[in-house]
């Protein structure tokens, strides 16, 4: 079996990443990501997805994944983990072929985190392309 790398290169070089669940709270995860890639050495296009929010630290938010401009090469999670399934299923759908998840809350959590990675798992299989991290 032959397996594709294109969806783990969108993961070790993007860009173009959406960054989904940042709040204007600036020491949420979501916060810190945000200042990492808009400060730190990240030369492309991050795109804030929240839709409570006109922006964050000066970045247009958007909505949801369906209202990007462009499709981006990965998104980076930072949803509680009862959303994450969902935003997966947007990603796939959207064509995102590299995911970082970083929430808490699946196998680490005991018998319901483990039913969520169950679905998880289902939801991974459904977008044989998509590349996840987390």
């Amino acid at each position: 079996m032959i397996i594709s790398i294109h969806g783990l290169k969108r993961l070790l070089n993007p860009k173009r990443i959406a960054l989904i669940g940042v709040t204007i709270n600036p020491e949420s995860v979501g916060g810190k990501v945000l200042a990492n890639l808009v400060g730190g050495a990240f030369k492309g296009v991050v795109y804030p997805v929240n839709p409570n929010s006109e922006s964050v630290m000066g970045v247009q938010c958007y909505k949801n994944i369906h209202s990007l401009p462009r499709t981006p090469d990965m998104a980076i999670i930072c949803s509680p983990a009862i959303n994450v399934l969902d935003i997966l299923h947007d990603c796939g759908e959207s064509g995102i072929e590299g995911v970082i998840i970083m929430s808490a809350g699946f196998n680490e959590t005991g018998v319901d985190g483990k039913a969520l990675n169950e679905e998880l798992k289902k939801i991974i299989a459904e977008y044989p392309g998509m590349r996840i991290l987390g």
